[in-house]
């Protein structure tokens, strides 16, 4: 009978760079996935993507819930546009968030196991299964329209939105995406899970050793001598016990050796004493326990070693020799033990404690030490950094002469450090601790001396003695700073005899100012009020002696390593934000400050003369963001002279003949337009205010005029970043203007002469860079920053337009009309014609805001007429013609924008036609496409005015027409050129059906004759039809490629009918075309039909069917109802689901 084998389940993990990389990888995907969902709530575009599909009759309104409040019915809205969704995505991101920093955390801490991470995970994939199954709802509420399958932003793609719903399509598309990839992270998870919880071979047999060895330690400890004794034996043995009992512990005995308490036993053995041993070695049985649990544990050590490290326990790092040595020898201890319980001594002497220290670090950071070796130094290191007593052993070793290695002393301070930090030590092992750092820095930080801390070290120390600095300097320390800046020398003396400790001194005060003044370390209330009052105390003690040390050091500079200076001004800008300024400004730093600052000559971005520059350039600029009244603030920037800095700044080669050169210091650049920055955010809010007296803002207002010009030269910089630096306080600016035009009508006359300039600026900063390659795969980086920072001066020029529209009006109009002017020269770049059109394209924000470009069949405003006026000078022009592809793209998105331009010129409209079948056909994917859906949306809205044009339109495109469908594995990644910028197969086709719709747009006008629109209708339908029934037999035997082909014809019928008739039976007035152009639509019905009949398994087809039955209904009427029977035959089909069956019923309900 075979022998059932225990059950065991691991703990550790197969493969843990694996679990590392899924935690790292999912880091991103969680953030993302917040950012989406969150950048969707509560409404950002739920509401609009629903309404865009109703316009375009793809499911329900909004507005439908309005129609049950007022018949007195519950509203229902569907699931996938509903609120709950929105809400719902948010809750489960942010759980798991924070599900991602608790398991990341217990894998850190070495309990985060494989059966908690498949019940975890488990409950992740739910609820990401469960919102993926909300965005893929039906929405089936409006019988007129409904939506059975996916949202149309899935199903159809982005396509069919409109200009303004276009990204927030891509967004929700984005959302659904992210979805499906936590989905499957979590099964990732999931599977890897559970494979990690099967037991290896190796860990049974260790588990199975371990539960043996157990049952054998049990056996022996159950052994007694008693039980070979007899009663009177047993008698005998207990009164000579009784006899030889031990003294009291004041009385000597045992040869005058007092007993040793516990506590006087642990620290002789830490010590590497031998003393008293304990009392349950004594005897066999005792020591037996002793031996057994001595080999227990370094048995267990290598476990832990192994698990801490995520080793699983067949690796090699664990099934070892050693390993393997030690399970033998601990069997061996027992059975010898249990034979001859009595024969236990321990002869072995210790060796000293620190010595075991300094030889463990030393292994653990020895690269040549074998990893078993290695795994128990670093396990008894973390021993001893949380016993009570470790930090002991390792400050005696750090401050030890001669000294130990560089690896030994900062491991030894490291868990000082520690102990310090984690309040381990009591009142006065702290003094101590203090005592000994500071006979260090004595010892080692004296004029001349050679051997120096490195850097890392430095650092180190000074952590630790800012520890110390929080919990003494209140009572215990007061004379902290005086004993570190006396270690630095006389006043005349510092910084030269002895610059090692000045640096010291340099590095304690700016550590001092990190650890309890720092606003960017988030603090508990009652760290913030401990440290508060230590701020108190330091202004009320050292302050003005610190201010001091500084004075002396800037007051020769000249003298001094440049990095000394660099580390003193840098404290200097730390601390000025929480003292007294006028302790740190006086003539000595503001004479050398000026002179650091205004350095000629060219430097090196990483010199030491640059970075002592920089420093004096941000001491200024965090003196200036210093809080303080604005009468303060006027008089402080005016006192410092700063306008007179920036300007001698901008004037150094630098900044002036440098620039626009590869030698541009743009370091220096972005930090001189920070300290404008804040300057003029003060100047700003000090004009703003009304509580301000009249001398204080005229005084404002002068330094406003100086500092303008600095603010705009900055501001054009062709480097984005140091644009960027400055958007802040141009931004108040403007807005200030914009509060005194709402409240009192008009801006201040002082301030009107600024606004062209900065408007011109503005306008300047969004044109292209010289340099820059539109369409290029590498710049689509680049390209995306440009844009958002086109979006953010868009803003700003918006604000500029609310405070003087004038201004605005005749700036663009100027702008625009003297770049047209210049078409056909050769000095014109394609930049400044992208520059002037883009105005062109946000000009009719202003232009169309009430009314629309016409009111009455004239313009409706100067800006109307303005823009109607570019628009003539552009089409007329021939701009089209221009071969670079981002002003042909312009052209369009312009032309469509503005169509209502063509409504009242029809004369233009052939020109723009043909520029249109010209893009339609572009060797640019990217114009291609983006041409295929806009001349959809122009055609539409002139359908109108195109019944001349309606065949040679549809002759032109006829080439485009044809369906090719291409699965995506077909396609050669060699085929697929940058200029694709990512087109999938599936956007391609989607943007072909907006050319078929656009011919059945075009021939259904009322100017088209009957026989042309059977003509048209006849040269679309026959190709189509003819191909469909040559790939039906294919499509039957399963060929992805065919049924894929019949799933596009059907939706190119459907895409065509839609064109021809929007009309649906009982929603709209209307009805369907001419019986004879119905007639031609008949025989494709009767081709789809037959094709869905003939595949009517596949779900693609059933639902490109689905879709043109619902769009046939309104070119053929009633003449459906003798193919009704098989349409529902082929629709409501043993394959279709429930979500199939109800979308299709509903949409029955039509007929």
């Amino acid at each position: 009978m075979m022998k059932l084998q225990r059950p065991y389940i691991a703990y550790g993990w197969r493969i843990p760079k694996a679990m590392i990389a899924l935690l790292v990888l999912e880091l991103p995907l969680t953030v993302a996935t917040l950012t989406l969902y969150g950048v969707a709530d509560p409404n950002t575009y739920r509401t609009k993507l629903w309404q865009n599909g109703y316009d375009e009759g793809f499911n329900s309104a909004p507005n439908s819930i309005l129609y049950d409040y007022a018949n007195y019915r519950t509203p229902h809205v569907p699931m996938v546009w509903s609120a709950y969704l929105v809400q719902f995505n948010i809750v489960i991101s942010v759980f798991s968030t924070f599900i991602l920093l608790v398991k990341a955390t217990m894998f850190v801490l070495h309990c985060w196991i494989p059966i908690l991470s498949v019940v975890i995970h488990l409950g992740l994939l739910g609820l990401y299964a469960a919102s993926l199954k909300f965005q893929t709802t039906p929405d089936m509420s409006d019988p007129d329209h409904p939506s059975p399958g996916l949202p149309w932003y899935l199903s159809k793609g982005c396509s069919y939105a409109t200009k303004s719903n276009h990204g927030y399509c891509m967004q929700a598309r984005a959302v659904f995406g992210m979805t499906c990839v936590m989905v499957a992270l979590f099964s990732i998870y999931i599977v890897f899970s559970c494979y990690s919880l099967i037991a290896t071979d190796t860990e049974r047999a260790e588990r199975e050793e371990s539960r043996q060895s157990d049952i054998e330690m049990k056996r022996v400890l159950s052994y007694s001598p008693d039980a070979e004794l007899s009663q009177e034996e047993k008698w005998e043995r207990n009164r000579q016990i009784f006899l030889n009992l031990p003294k009291t512990p004041n009385t000597p005995g045992y040869g005058m050796k007092n007993p040793m308490t516990p506590r006087t036993v642990a620290f002789t053995q830490l010590s590497g004493e031998s003393g008293q041993a304990p009392m349950n070695s004594r005897g066999p049985t005792g020591g037996l326990k002793k031996q057994y649990y001595d080999h227990r544990s370094i048995f267990v050590g290598v476990k832990a070693i192994a698990h801490r490290n995520h080793i699983p326990p067949h690796s090699t790092v664990y099934d070892t020799a050693l390993a393997r040595k030690l399970l033998t020898h601990r069997r061996t201890i027992i059975t010898k033990t249990a034979h001859d319980a009595g024969m236990i001594a321990n002869n072995s002497e210790h060796v000293k404690m620190d010595t075991q220290v300094e030889q463990a670090i030393e292994i653990a950071f020895d690269p040549r030490t074998e990893q078993q070796l290695k795994a128990q130094a670093y396990d008894f290191l973390n021993r001893l950094r949380v016993d009570p007593n470790g930090w002991q052993v390792c400050l005696t070793l750090f401050t030890r002469t001669p000294s130990p290695s560089e690896v030994v002393r900062l491991v030894c301070l490291e868990i000082v450090n520690n102990a310090v930090q984690t309040a381990q030590l009591d009142h006065q092992s702290l003094l101590y601790v203090k005592e000994s750092l500071l006979g260090y820095v004595r010892q080692w930080y004296t004029p001349g001396s050679t051997n120096l801390d490195v850097p890392g070290m430095q650092n180190k120390i000074t952590q630790t003695v800012t520890y110390l600095f929080t919990q003494l300097y209140t009572s215990d320390w007061p004379t902290f700073f005086d004993d570190f800046r006396t270690l630095a020398g006389e006043p005349s003396e510092l910084g030269v005899t002895n610059p090692a400790a000045t640096v010291m001194y340099l590095r304690i005060i700016g550590s001092v100012h990190d650890e309890i003044a720092d606003q960017m370390i988030p603090r508990t209330p009652e760290e913030q009020k401990r440290h508060s009052d230590l701020k108190d105390l330091i202004r009320t003690r050292d302050v003005s002696k610190i201010a001091v040390t500084w004075q002396e050091i800037l007051s020769k500079w000249r003298q001094l390593d440049l990095s000394i200076t660099e580390m003193c001004l840098r404290t200097i800008a730390k601390w000025v934000n929480w003292i007294d300024v006028n302790l740190v400004l006086d003539g000595t730093v503001q004479n050398a400050l000026l002179e650091l600052a205004g350095q000629q000559g060219s430097f090196q971005s990483d010199s030491k003369e640059a970075k002592a520059r920089d420093a004096a350039i941000d001491t200024f600029t965090e003196t200036v963001g210093k809080k303080m009244l604005p009468n303060d603030k006027v008089e402080l920037i005016k006192y410092l002279n700063l306008g007179s800095i920036v300007g001698q700044l901008i004037a150094t080669p630098a900044l002036s003949q440098m620039r626009n050169t590869p030698q541009y210091d743009t370091d220096l650049a972005e930090t001189v337009a920070k300290l404008v920055n804040n300057v003029m955010f003060d100047i700003v809010r000090v004009l703003d205010s009304d509580s301000v007296d009249a001398s204080t803002q005229s005084k404002a207002d002068e330094l406003r005029q100086t500092f303008m010009p600095f603010l705009l030269r900055f501001f054009s910089d062709e480097y984005d970043e140091i644009c960027s630096a400055v958007i802040p306080s141009l931004t108040d600016l403007l807005t200030m203007l914009r509060r005194n035009v709402k409240s009192k009508g008009a801006a201040p006359s002082q301030y009107s002469d600024m606004l062209q300039p900065i408007l011109d600026a503005i306008i300047a900063k969004m044109k292209y860079d010289e340099t820059a390659e539109w369409g290029e795969e590498e710049d689509v980086e680049d390209e995306a920053e440009f844009q958002e920072l086109r979006k953010r001066l868009h803003v700003l020029q918006q604000t500029v337009a609310a405070i003087d529209e004038q201004l605005y009006i005749d700036t663009l109009t100027r702008v625009v009309a003297d770049t047209f002017s210049q078409l056909g020269s050769n000095e014109l770049s394609w930049q400044e014609l992208d520059l002037a059109m883009h105005e062109m394209y946000l000009f009719g924000e202003l232009a169309v805001r009430n009314s629309g470009l016409y009111s009455k069949s004239v313009p409706s405003s100067v800006a109307s007429e303005r823009l109607l006026q570019m628009m003539a000078k552009m089409v007329e022009s021939g701009l089209a013609a221009h071969p670079h592809p981002a002003i042909q793209l312009q052209f369009m998105e312009i032309v469509v924008r503005y169509v209502q331009y063509f409504e009242h010129n029809p004369e233009s409209v052939p020109k723009v036609l043909e520029s249109f079948v010209t893009f339609a056909h572009h060797e640019n994917s990217r114009i291609r496409l983006r041409a295929w859906y806009l001349f959809q949306r122009f055609v539409r809205h002139l359908r109108a005015q195109l019944g001349d044009f309606a065949q040679n339109i549809v002759q032109a495109i006829g080439d485009l027409l044809a369906i090719k469908a291409e699965l995506p594995e077909d396609r050669d990644e060699d085929d697929i050129s940058s200029e694709d910028n990512g087109q999938s197969v599936d956007a391609t086709f989607t943007s072909q059906l907006f050319l078929l719709e656009t011919v059945g747009v075009v021939a259904s006008t009322t100017a088209v004759p009957v026989d042309t629109k059977v003509a048209i209708a006849k040269s679309v339908i026959e190709p189509l039809s003819g191909d469909l029934h040559q790939h039906l037999s294919s499509a039957k035997n399963g060929d992805a490629r065919a049924v894929l082909q019949v799933h596009h014809i059907i939706m190119a019928f459907g895409s065509l009918a839609y064109g021809f008739s929007d009309w649906m039976p009982g929603t709209k007035s209307g009805g369907p075309p001419e019986p004879e152009v119905s007639g031609e639509f008949l025989k494709a019905s009767e081709a789809i039909l037959a094709a869905l009949e003939a595949v009517k398994q596949s779900f693609d087809v059933r639902n490109a069917a689905r879709n043109a039955f619902s769009r046939y209904l309104g070119v053929l009427g009633s003449q459906v109802l003798p193919q009704l029977p098989r349409w529902i035959d082929g629709l409501l089909s043993t394959a279709s689901s429930n979500d199939e069956m109800a979308m299709f019923l509903r949409t029955l309900g039509q007929v």
